[in-house]
């Protein structure tokens, strides 16, 4: 029985996103290496010709386009981060009684 060929991501075609390959994620076509990874390999500063020495090939230069087309899309998500500004010590009291820790982040996710 031969298996089916894997599911495109949207309407790229050097994309996929099959539940069958790595859990879904988007990947490069004929690899077994996702968007993230690749955006990874670049955030090292590998070029595409290290990425293809390192992991068998496979990754053309379109490829990558559509990769870097995927992840800006993707990235582009409904979530908004605040940090919360740190709260001053009141007038009078001494600088050991501290507010919150000042990195105190949240987030809001809004629905589409």
């Amino acid at each position: 029985m031969t298996r089916a060929a894997p599911k495109a991501y949207k309407n790229y075609r050097w994309i996929i996103a099959d539940p069958d390959w790595l859990g879904g994620k988007p990947t490069i076509r004929g690899t077994r290496l996702s968007v993230a990874h690749i955006l990874e390999c670049l955030g090292a500063e590998m070029t595409l010709d290290e990425i293809n020495q390192s992991f068998g090939g496979g990754v053309t230069p379109e490829a990558l386009k559509e990769a870097l087309q995927v992840a800006a899309e993707l990235s582009d998500h409904p979530c908004v981060a605040a940090r919360r500004k740190p709260r001053q010590p009141h007038r009078g009291s001494s600088a050991l009684q501290a507010a919150p820790p000042n990195d105190t982040v949240f987030a809001i996710w809004v629905p589409l």
